[in-house]
């Protein structure tokens, strides 16, 4: 992603969808494998977003990922995954 301008520590999927029930600008998620650790510059940019009024999550999976989403914009779920 920095080949392609993205700063170094930027969670790595963006919902451009503001929460109004709970007053969140929009959705940054962070992927990491299961043992994954978050960088300094990762922790700084989520720290950063957060004061800004986004969501930032981390999510070790494709599904938990999807159940983000889905809880994010209240939607119902059931994954046959």
């Amino acid at each position: 992603m920095q080949k392609e301008g993205a700063s170094k520590g930027v969670p790595d999927l963006f919902l451009a969808v503001p929460a109004s029930h709970i007053d969140w600008a929009g959705l940054w998620i962070e992927m990491k494998s299961p043992k994954g650790k978050l960088s300094a510059e990762q922790k700084d940019w989520h720290q950063r977003l957060k004061s800004h009024g986004y969501a930032v999550m981390v999510c070790r999976s494709a599904r938990e990922a999807i159940l983000t989403i889905c809880e994010y914009l209240r939607l119902p779920w059931e994954l046959k995954i």
